[in-house]
């Protein structure tokens, strides 16, 4: 049995070492990734980082408190080879219970505070009359992008303009999906027959990944999109290039090949 223990005693460090690796192995750099809400483009995910950040370095604090009581106490109150004496026990220290108490109390509502608060925020709808509407519908296996008061829709592509608000009104055409750009906000459920809203803006130019976050069939790996930023110019531009094509297409559509128009 000695023999044992002492094998065990001799694993454990490679094996805590071992248990590390392959956790770190998970954590990829966000710099690199193609999807990260470490790395923020906009009020949206920059608010929800925030959050994250907060309530990681409250976790830290009282991780660190904790761990250092436990291997103070562990070192402090240890038995000792000569010292046959029992340890002292005590009943208990009001001014202490009071403490830890009424600091983890004040935590949560501070946290709570934080998380309504942004839940607000995120969860208000921006004016229409000052913001780009988009009704965005998810399929096995694409998304689709429709700008009702411009006329035109989009597959895959999102197009927005830079430093404007987006209101996103979303459904599915047949499984629940869900909508999710990392760098620009958090994830919201497309459900079939059922309208739910979310809003985004980029605070700057460039193209950002987003998919779906929710399995919905065999397809769903690569169910990807794109949100493709512009400069304000830019995207009008885009648009009256969009909406140009919409009415080339239109008019080539009414008329036969032999130039005669369609019957209606």
């Amino acid at each position: 049995m000695r023999a044992v223990g002492r094998f065990v005693s001799r694993l454990k460090w490679p094996a805590v070492l071992g248990i590390l690796a392959v956790t770190l192995s998970g954590c990829g750099s966000y710099f690199t990734s193609r999807a990260s809400v470490l790395s923020p483009a906009g009020p949206v995910a920059s608010r929800e980082l925030s959050l994250i950040e907060i309530s990681l370095a409250i976790m830290l604090v009282i991780f660190v408190v904790v761990m250092g009581l436990w291997a103070y106490a562990v070192i402090r109150y240890r038995a000792r080879r000569n010292d046959p004496r029992e340890p002292s026990t005590s009943t208990g220290d009001t001014r202490l219970e009071i403490l830890w108490t009424v600091v983890p109390l004040l935590i949560v509502i501070y946290l709570t505070v934080l998380t309504v608060q942004s839940e607000f925020y995120l969860t208000r709808r921006p004016n229409p009359a000052t913001s780009l509407q988009v009704s965005v519908t998810g399929h096995q296996f694409f998304w689709q992008f429709s700008y009702p008061g411009l006329g035109i829709s989009t597959i895959h592509n999102l197009y927005i303009p830079v430093g404007e608000k987006v209101n996103l009104t979303l459904t599915s055409a047949d499984v629940i999906h869900s909508f999710w750009v990392p760098e620009l906000g958090g994830k919201t459920d497309a459900i079939p027959g059922y309208h739910t809203y979310m809003w985004l803006e980029a605070s700057r130019a460039g193209s950002f990944f987003g998919e779906c976050a929710q399995f919905c069939g065999v397809g769903h790996y690569n169910m990807h999109m794109t949100v493709i930023a512009l400069p304000p110019a830019q995207f009008q531009a885009w648009v009256k290039s969009m909406q140009k094509k919409n009415a080339s297409s239109s008019s080539a559509r009414a008329v036969e090949p032999g130039g005669q128009p369609v019957p209606s």
